[in-house]
């Protein structure tokens, strides 16, 4: 009886254990995402009339090729390079009329992955926050997104991405 009694708290203790490790996993973004534009939202800026993100992990690495077509730019892509571990990391991006050198910082929080993202455009220094979240069936990724310039918020979206096949 008393073993039957043992067996039974060291499988309660390793289920814990585990549920733990499984709650510290980070999300996996890996894959190609299209934007679906009738769950998202952007304000006072229209939103994308298309975009794919392509998002490759290596480590403690995330890289982001994009592809987006808005009405005011065109098609436009990027490719951005992150670290999860909070470390600054510099990519040229395309903004408006000009190629912008920015600073990235990226780091997992309780809910999904933030990225920082600063720069100086057009003599303006900004900040943008994204939040990407994953859905729980991992077929949505969701990224709430803010810029603010001078201090002031110019911009905040919610775009919805469902993963390709």
């Amino acid at each position: 009886m008393i073993r039957r009694g043992i067996g039974a708290a060291v499988l309660a203790v390793a289920m814990i254990a585990n549920r733990g490790a499984a709650q510290g996993a980070h999300p996996d973004f890996a894959g190609t995402w299209v934007l679906d534009a009738s769950k998202s939202t952007s304000e006072p800026a229209p939103l994308p009339t298309s975009a794919t993100w392509t998002i490759t992990t290596h480590g403690d690495t995330i890289t982001i090729d994009r592809e987006t077509t808005a009405p005011t730019i065109g098609t436009s892509t990027s490719h951005v390079v992150v670290a999860t571990d909070g470390k600054p990391y510099q990519n040229t991006l395309p903004i408006g009329p000009e190629t912008v050198t920015t600073t990235s910082t990226a780091t997992f929080d309780s809910q999904g992955l933030v990225v920082i993202t600063t720069g100086t455009s057009q003599g303006y220094d900004f900040t943008q926050t994204d939040h990407w979240t994953l859905g729980t069936d991992g077929k949505t990724l969701t990224s709430s997104r803010v810029v603010d310039v001078g201090g002031q918020n110019v911009l905040s979206a919610t775009l919805v991405f469902n993963r390709k096949p």
